[in-house]
This record gives structure tokens, C-alpha cells and sequence, in this order.
């Protein structure tokens, strides 16, 4: 009997993944449970096991392909069957069914193109045929902005001439552009463009989703300085003890997490979600902590942060942090934020604006704690402050109703042993 291999949803509901590597070969028997194949999502890298024992009859996506989740990327021949298959030579694939009909079940089928999830929404939208676009990502694969050049090459075409039209300039042709698949290996000078740096699926992928965040969702900045002697005073004392507890380093972005926690569920419109004709309130909050993993910016997120303590909320942190520098978060670790943290102070950054990470409303970066001239008493001094900066989406909340969000929350840093209580 043959067994389809599909590609797992990874916990979500809908999406897709690119085949990285396949750990076993055609005609090498496989056990059940057992490491098949290695796929990227936009957020994770994960090996995926064999649905069954048997031998692997026949390979349906190659590495570097995107597959939609729950489609078909191989076959196994199953139990006496497999084996019988490969002790006669062959590899079973004769007898297996076509895989476009059982991927045209999963919304695959033979006319599958493999495209961003932004693209394929984008083509949607407008009415475009996918199966015309050629795809300048990885294996081919149709990324936004051929969608766009596809669309803008529609309108010229549709476009009558009307009058004379100037005399074309006898230039000569632009050199072709070099694909992200294609052209020199990586390290290598690409046709007078530079260094060619490969890119992982996820790194594409985020810079599809913050293009989309930042040309989609009315961005507005607010920004303030914090005090912050008493925000370092108070980790300072805290560290022993919360390392004894939580066996975690206490860090300020816990702090700025704490923060966060506290007050999100009193400025519900900073803890929601653009709608397309409403916003959405969460009655959770779940915070996203932006980290630099080696794949890229990931963002895994801390669960029903209200209900935290600081020591559980330092564990969780620290926890999420490791994982993700490790390569080893799961998509469900990076799913479901409601608020996002960025902090670049360990970086020495003293501040920047951020992108929000879609589809959530608003997100707070975090500078370094440093010296600055400050008013104290009618005198000039140094004290430690904080530069802060918060990104709204526009269609969600107004200036007025993020600048009480920041106030309230430099009056905390302030103060910070109210978080305590």
C-alpha cells in the first residue's frame, strides 16, 4: 500500500513551507516516526518524520520547492509491500497514484505555483493568473513584487495609444537582473551587482511581511525619554534573588515586559488588531519579543503575560531566548502575539522606529539605559535614561489614545516598584 507523505500545517491552518533537505533517499527504507525530511516556515526550521515503516517509493517536491501545508512531497511504499518493492530493484512508484489528483484534494493540483502567501493574495486581489508570472524566488517561486511587475506589464499592455507617442531612444538593453535562486554562488561578485548573500526562506519571508506591514498599515511614532535610576536600581537589586527562583538573568526587557503587561489590558486599542472595517480588541496578551536568531528576526511569544509573575515572566524570557538563538522554536512558540518588545539596548542603540509586526496594532522599542544631561532641581546632570519609541497603526488608535498608552508607561519605568505589587 502506498501512503502519501504530506506536508504538516506545523499548527496553523493554512500556509506553506519549503523543502530543505531530504534525509533519506528513494528505495531507502524509512521507520515510522523516523526523520524524513527538513522544512522551513516562516518561522522555524524542522525535521519532519515518516507517517509510517517502508521504503521511500518516490519524491514529489525537491529541496528548495514550496509546498502548501497538506499537500503531497512523496510516497512510502508501507510494510511487506515497501520491502518486496526494493528487494526486486524497483522503487514502487509505478503502482502510486498521480500525486496532482490527490493534490488537487489539498487545493494543490498539477497547476500548483508555488508563491508567497503575500503574492498569492496580492494575484487574488487583482484577478491575476499566477501560472504566467515568472517567480524570482527560491526554486522559481513567485514572490510580491513579480506579482506587481506582471500587474504593471497587464496595464501597459490594456493601455491604447492615444497621439503621437516620442521617438524611442536607441539605448541599449538593461542587463537582466539576477534572481535570488540563480546566478553566481553565494560569496561570489554577481554581474557587477556586488556580493550574492543567500537568504533563508524565513529572512525572505519576514522582509515579505514588514514590505507589507509598512505599505499596508498607517504608521505613527510616538517617543519619550524615561528616567531610569530607579528602573536600575530596582534590577539590581532583584538579580539575586530572581536568579535563585527563576534560574534566569533578570534583564530590562523583563522589566519593559512587566510593564507592558500591566497596562495593555487598560488601553485595549494598544492590545488589538485591524479588522478591514473594525478593530478587534484581544482579551489576552501575549507578548511578542522581537530576538536576532541565526536564521533571522523571529519573534516568539510569552503567553497570558498578565497572569505572570516577574520571576515566571524572566523564566519564560529566558527560556524563548535560548530556543530561538538555538534554531529549535516550533511555529506555535511564535504564534498568537498581540504586542511586540524590541529591544536594541544591548546593541548601545539610543533609539529607532520600528515596523509593526503584523497584524497586531502596536509595538515598542527599547534603547540602551545610558548617561545623559537631564533637569534636576534647576540643574543640569547626568542620570541613566531609556529612549523609547512606539508604533502605531493609524486605522487603530489616534495620537491621543497612544500618547496615554506612553505615559502611562514612562510613569511606571519611573516608579518601578509598583510593578512589584
Amino acid at each position: 500500500m502506498a501512503v502519501a507523505v504530506l506536508m504538516p500545517t506545523f499548527g496553523m491552518t493554512e500556509g506553506e513551507a519549503v523543502i530543505l533537505r531530504w534525509l533519506k533517499a528513494v528505495g531507502e527504507p524509512v521507520a515510522a516516526d523516523e526523520p524524513l525530511f527538513e522544512a522551513e516556515t516562516d518561522k522555524a526550521t524542522l525535521e519532519v518524520p515518516a507517517p509510517c515503516a517502508g521504503t521511500l517509493a518516490k519524491i514529489e517536491a525537491e529541496p528548495g520547492q514550496t509546498v502548501p501545508y497538506r499537500a503531497v512531497v512523496a510516497w512510502i511504499a508501507a510494510g511487506d509491500e515497501g520491502a518486496a518493492s526494493a528487494d526486486a530493484g524497483g522503487s514502487g512508484a509505478d503502482a502510486l497514484p498521480a500525486a496532482g489528483a490527490v493534490q488537487g484534494d489539498s487545493g494543490a493540483g498539477e497547476d500548483w505555483v508555488p508563491a508567497s502567501p503575500l503574492a498569492r493574495r496580492v494575484a487574488f486581489e487583482r484577478g491575476l493568473d499566477l501560472r504566467g508570472v515568472p517567480g524570482s524566488g527560491p526554486g522559481g517561486r513567485v514572490v510580491e513584487a513579480d506579482v506587481q511587475q506582471a500587474l504593471a506589464e497587464r496595464e501597459t499592455a490594456s493601455t491604447p495609444s492615444q497621439g503621437h507617442q516620442p521617438e524611442r531612444l536607441d539605448l541599449p538593453p538593461l542587463p537582466p537582473p539576477v534572481p535570488v535562486s540563480g546566478g553566481a554562488p553565494p560569496g561570489k561578485p554577481a554581474a557587477g551587482l556586488g556580493t550574492r548573500l543567500p537568504l533563508s526562506a524565513a529572512r525572505l519571508i519576514t522582509a515579505e511581511r514588514m514590505t507589507a506591514s509598512f505599505s499596508t498599515a498607517p504608521h505613527f511614532y510616538l517617543q519619550v525619554e524615561v528616567r531610569a535610576t530607579g528602573l536600575v536600581r530596582l534590577r539590581l537589586e532583584l538579580l539575586p534573588e530572581i536568579e535563585r527562583i527563576a534560574s534566569a538573568r533578570l534583564s530590562y526587557s523583563d522589566l519593559l515586559l512587566r510593564a507592558m503587561a500591566l497596562l495593555l489590558p487598560r488601553h485595549a486599542l494598544m492590545n488589538a488588531t485591524w479588522a478591514g472595517d473594525g478593530v478587534v480588541t484581544y482579551s489576552h496578551v501575549n507578548l511578542g519579543i522581537a530576538v536576532a536568531a541565526p536564521g533571522g528576526l523571529v519573534v516568539p511569544v510569552i503567553r497570558d503575560a498578565v497572569s505572570l509573575s516577574l520571576p515566571e515572566l524572566a523564566r519564560k524570557r529566558s527560556a524563548l531566548v535560548g530556543a530561538a538563538r538555538a534554531g529549535s522554536l516550533g511555529p506555535a512558540d511564535m504564534a498568537g502575539g498581540t504586542c511586540t518588545l524590541s529591544n536594541l539596548g544591548s546593541y548601545g542603540i539610543d533609539g529607532f522606529l520600528p515596523i509593526l509586526n503584523p497584524p497586531q496594532s502596536a509595538i515598542l522599542a527599547a534603547g540602551a539605559i545610558a548617561d545623559r544631561p537631564a533637569a534636576l532641581n534647576g540643574q543640569i546632570v547626568l542620570q541613566p535614561t531609556m529612549h523609547l519609541s512606539l508604533a502605531v497603526d493609524h486605522r487603530v488608535a489616534d495620537g491621543s489614545q497612544a500618547a496615554e498608552f506612553l505615559r502611562d508607561l514612562r510613569e511606571l519605568l519611573e516608579a518601578p516598584s509598583r510593578m512589584m505589587l
